[in-house]
C-alpha cells in the first residue's frame, strides 16, 4: 500500500471521520513467549477481542483494542488456568486487557508507528510498534508485532531473563466499516 492509498482513506468534506471495526472471525491475536522459565517456548492466542481503528477528519489515526483476558488459549488446560489465575492475568477481577493509542505517526508506504497504553491486571505500560496498513475492497488490514525486546525496553527491564520471558504479541486484524459490532455476553466488560 502506498502513502497515497492511506491518504485516500482520509475523510472528505464535512465528514467527521471514519471508523473500522475488527472482524473477529477473520482476525487473530496471538502471543509467543520464548524460553519461558528458560525451558520452553509457549505460543497461544486470545479467542475473544474487539477493537476499532479510527481516522479523524484531520488525518489522525486512533487504535483501540479490548481483549477478554479469560479467553487466553495455549492449548494446555493447566497452563491456561494458571494464566487466568490471580498469579498472572487475574481474569476474574480484571476481565479486560486494553490497548489505546496515544500517538500515531505515518511513516509512509502503508506503515504507521503506533504508541499507546497497554493496561493489564497489574499495570499500565507504554508500548510502541510499527503497523502495516493495507486497503482492500473497502476494508483495511492491519498487521503488527510488538516484540519482546520492545516491551522490555518500555518497562525498563534490563535483565536478560526478563527480556527472554517477555511475550511478543502478533496481531493480524481485518477491519470493516460494515461489520456489525457483536456484543458478547461480556459486552459490559468491553465498555
Amino acid at each position: 500500500m502506498t502513502t497515497a492509498t492511506l491518504a485516500a482513506l482520509r475523510p472528505v468534506g464535512g465528514d467527521n471521520g471514519r471508523t473500522w471495526h475488527v472482524d473477529p472471525a477473520r482476525s487473530t491475536l496471538e502471543f509467543r513467549v520464548d524460553r519461558l522459565w528458560s525451558l520452553v517456548t509457549v505460543q497461544g492466542r486470545f479467542e475473544r477481542f474487539q477493537g476499532d481503528v479510527g481516522l479523524t477528519a484531520d488525518g489522525r489515526w486512533q487504535f483501540q483494542l479490548a481483549i477478554e483476558s479469560g479467553s487466553v488459549n495455549t492449548y494446555a488446560r493447566c497452563r491456561d488456568a494458571y494464566l487466568r489465575s490471580p498469579m498472572f492475568l487475574d481474569a476474574a477481577r480484571h476481565p479486560v486487557v486494553r490497548f489505546t493509542s496515544t500517538d500515531v505517526v505515518n511513516l509512509g508506504k502503508g506503515r504507521l508507528r503506533v504508541r499507546g497504553r497497554l493496561e493489564t491486571a497489574r499495570r499500565c505500560i507504554l508500548v510502541d510498534f510499527d503497523a502495516e496498513v493495507r486497503a482492500d475492497d473497502g476494508e483495511i488490514a492491519v498487521e503488527a508485532t510488538l516484540a519482546a525486546d520492545q516491551q522490555a525496553a518500555e518497562t525498563g527491564s534490563s535483565t536478560v531473563a526478563a527480556r527472554r520471558a517477555a511475550p511478543s504479541l502478533i496481531a493480524s486484524l481485518r477491519l470493516s466499516e460494515r461489520v456489525a459490532v457483536n456484543t458478547p455476553a461480556t459486552a459490559s466488560r468491553f465498555a
